[in-house]
C-alpha cells in the first residue's frame, strides 16, 4: 500500500489515533480523503438510482433495491429459508442463508412486492 510497510502503517494510525503529532495530522488527512471518497460514491450511486434527468441517466429501480437490501437488510434483504429433505433415507433438514438468487427476474420480483407493501411506483 504506498509503498509502506503494513506495519509502519499501522504504527502511523494508532500513533495518529493516540493523537501524537505529526502521525496525528497524518492520521485526520486520510480519514478525511476515506470519508470524501465514501461521499462521492454515495452521491453516484444515488444519481444512477433515482435518475438524473440533467444528465440523461433514466431511474434504475433495480440499483435502488439492491441499496436497500443492503442498507436495510431485515427489511428489504433476502431471509434465510428452511429447506426440508423429506425422503425416508435423508431426513435432513438444511438451512441455506440467502438462498434467493439476485437475478433480474427476482430483483423484479421483490419491487413489485414492495411497491404492493409501500403502496406506488415510488419505491
Amino acid at each position: 500500500m504506498l509503498g509502506i510497510d503494513r506495519k509502519t502503517w499501522d504504527n502511523w494510525k494508532n500513533r495518529g489515533e493516540d493523537r501524537e503529532e505529526p502521525y496525528r495530522e497524518f492520521f485526520l488527512s486520510v480519514q478525511q480523503g476515506l470519508a470524501e471518497h465514501q461521499a462521492k460514491h454515495a452521491i453516484n450511486l444515488e444519481k444512477h438510482a433515482l435518475g438524473h434527468e440533467e444528465e440523461g441517466i433514466a431511474p434504475d429501480p433495480n440499483l435502488s433495491l439492491k441499496i436497500l437490501e443492503r442498507r436495510h437488510r431485515r427489511d428489504y434483504g433476502a431471509q434465510p429459508t428452511t429447506v426440508v429433505n423429506a425422503s425416508a433415507q435423508a431426513g435432513a433438514i438444511a438451512t441455506a442463508e440467502g438462498a434467493r438468487a439476485a437475478s433480474d427476474g427476482d430483483l423484479s420480483e421483490r419491487l413489485n412486492e414492495l411497491r404492493a407493501k409501500h403502496g406506488g411506483d415510488d419505491v
